[in-house]
């Protein structure tokens, strides 16, 4: 037998991705839209959205100055590569080792790697398993 979903599956927030339930939604304006384009760069789809929670300490911690840690990042800068991940994306393509030092040496030349990265070692990645 078929039973439906109680609650619609696709009613929830776009924001904290919980479920809107109906004694919960509030409509959006024109300011929260805006806002929320200026904050994330996106567009905000939903019509409905979900009212603040009534727990005091969540809206004290939104309200404080002290909650100023997260600084949200800019998509348009780029984001360089870290070791981990020039070593992860290295061996997700299987390249090579000269691919792998041609591959740092682009990525270098683009500034795109962080400056404690490095690419030259993998020229003799293979004598740790020669031992």
């Amino acid at each position: 037998m078929y039973r439906k979903c109680k609650n619609y599956p696709d009613r929830f927030c776009y924001i904290s991705g919980h479920v809107v339930l109906p004694d919960r939604r509030a409509k959006i304006t024109d300011f929260v839209k805006k806002s929320y384009h200026a904050y994330f760069g996106v567009k905000l789809e939903p019509d409905v959205i979900m009212e603040s929670s009534s727990n005091p300490e969540s809206s004290d911690a939104a309200n404080s100055d002290e909650s100023g840690a997260y600084k949200p990042v800019d998509d348009d800068q780029p984001m360089p590569l870290i070791q981990a991940e020039l070593n992860d994306l290295t061996r997700d393509l299987n390249l090579s080792k000269e691919s792998a030092q041609l591959l740092g040496s682009r990525i270098r030349e683009k500034c795109l790697l962080a400056p404690e990265t490095t690419f030259y070692w993998y020229r003799d990645r293979e004598r740790e398993f020669l031992r």
